[in-house]
């Protein structure tokens, strides 16, 4: 019951894997970034499970709260997790995700029941449209957006990997 899920994304010639939860809580960004858990998709960190290649990166999650109401993705959560490129296999929020609220009722949604946002920020890549803050997503809605300063930590934000598989046979 408390093995890590994988959720897995194929999006064009790329495999990716999508960590269903949080590994990490009470985190800084900038503890992340230092162990080499930032960078981006094409340029993250290279590592090895069983014998398999992967890059390990962090998910972009847009500059602003403007994210949460887009229509078509420019982020990888709102494109992965919000689901707005439209992938068959992955779950699409729906209204009760959508509330932004802390409802009890966010946690047995189906959406929820993958992704694992609930209760619990995951950084994301992106600075904010200023250039001083980190951007998070998720806690008390699939698709909220917000920000804070990369030093700053808490219970309930934390980090969720992403990996693409290098090498595949």
């Amino acid at each position: 019951a408390y093995k890590l899920q994988w959720v897995e994304v194929n999006d064009g010639s790329d495999k990716i894997l999508i960590c269903d939860r949080n590994l990490l809580c009470n985190i800084a960004w900038d503890r992340l970034n230092e162990l080499g858990f930032c960078g981006t998709k094409g340029n993250g960190k290279k590592i090895t499970i069983d014998g398999q290649q992967y890059e390990l990166f962090m998910l972009t999650g847009g500059t602003s709260s403007s994210a949460q109401t887009e229509t078509t993705a420019s982020n990888e959560w709102d494109k992965y997790i919000g689901n707005l490129g439209k992938f068959s296999r992955l779950p699409t929020p729906q209204s009760q995700d959508l509330q932004n609220s802390s409802s009890s009722a966010n946690f047995t949604t189906a959406h929820n029941k993958i992704w694992n946002w609930v209760e619990c920020y995951s950084w994301c890549q992106n600075l904010d449209s200023s250039g001083s803050y980190r951007a998070y997503r998720g806690c008390t809605g699939a698709r909220v957006w917000s920000c804070n300063l990369s030093y700053g930590c808490g219970n309930t934000l934390g980090w969720r990997p992403a990996l693409r598989v290098l090498n595949a046979a």
